[in-house]
């Protein structure tokens, strides 16, 4: 898939995102924050010809990554290891749900999506 076409998937589940609440629904805010938190980061990957188009990855380490390193790619993973360590916690976990962790969740997202803006044009 190409970094538009990752950017464009990302820009669909974030606006679904939008709809939702961040108290009854965090469940699914959190999961189309990974998700197009791993669109994005396939865009950096194949905009900065550190992956081909037909390599995705589809965590920060699943498969694991050992291309070439950026700043930019390395911004990415951190916040998309931030994002990925909610999972376990409350969505495959019984942890009680912390409003805050789902407001960095989308701040960490931003960032991501920032960083991929920036380097498709």
């Amino acid at each position: 898939m190409r970094a538009e076409q990752h950017f464009a998937k990302a820009q669909r589940l974030e606006d679904a995102r939008k709809r939702l609440n961040l108290m009854d629904d965090y469940e699914t805010i959190l999961w189309s924050c990974l998700h197009g938190s791993a669109h994005l980061m396939n865009a950096v990957l194949h905009v900065q010809n550190l992956a081909a188009d037909d390599k995705d990855q589809i965590h920060s380490n699943i498969p694991e990554y050992t291309g070439g390193r950026t700043p930019e790619l390395d911004k990415v993973i951190a916040s998309m290891e931030y994002i990925q360590s909610l999972g376990p916690r409350y969505v495959r976990g019984i942890e009680p749900w912390q409003p805050a962790d789902g407001e960095k969740c989308i701040a960490e997202y931003d960032n991501i999506k920032k960083i991929a803006k920036g380097l498709l044009k």
